[in-house]
């Protein structure tokens, strides 16, 4: 009997972990107050660019960083973040900074 609900475990508890761990790497990352802070608007994109990281988070091919006239639009991959909505920072709240990790010298 217990043999049959194996799978059963597995489809209940893998979701559950994978909602724990993107709730966990959204608050870490600060997500949820620029959420706050920021709204999403529509624009066009001039450039996108998919490797990025926010905060101590890595979010290499999941995160989309959209560079537009009036501003950057920033959003992930729904499936890394259920309840990640994207948003829109305004060109005058912009700061970007270029980090070399420290491997790679100045």
């Amino acid at each position: 009997m217990s043999r049959a609900l194996d799978p059963l475990y597995f489809l209940v508890a893998f979701p559950l972990c994978w909602f724990a761990v993107t709730m966990f790497l959204s608050l870490s990352s600060g997500w949820f107050g620029l959420m706050k802070k920021y709204a999403n608007r529509p624009d066009n994109a001039v450039a996108v660019f998919p490797n990025h990281s926010l905060g101590v988070v890595s979010m290499r091919n999941i995160f989309k960083l959209s560079v537009c006239p009036t501003g950057l639009t920033i959003g992930i991959m729904r499936i890394f973040g259920p309840f990640r909505r994207d948003f829109f920072v305004p060109g005058i709240n912009a700061l970007i900074k270029k980090r070399t990790p420290v491997w790679c010298g100045e």
